[in-house]
């Protein structure tokens, strides 16, 4: 996994007794997302499950190899690493 945040706060929450690591930032803009290797429009509200995950914006580039959840409400992005 890659995540690479530039001209940006960035908030870490990690939860050692969990295991979790929760990443909060703003991005203007998302200009591209990549699906199991193939371009992804994500309207509304979105779901989706994936193999491979690239998502990259005005401000930052992540990516991952690690299957997951892509939950898109509201605005509101979150990715869930299995």
């Amino acid at each position: 996994m890659t995540f690479h945040l530039q001209k940006a706060g960035v908030l870490e929450n990690d939860d050692w007794a969990l295991k979790t690591k929760r990443l909060v930032f703003f991005t203007p803009q998302v200009s591209a997302v990549i699906l199991d290797g193939k371009p992804f429009k994500p309207g509304g509200s979105t779901e989706a499950k994936f193999s491979a995950l690239k998502i990259e914006g005005e401000n930052f580039r992540f990516k991952t190899s690690q299957p997951g959840d892509l939950l898109i409400h509201g605005g509101k992005w979150e990715i869930i690493l299995k």
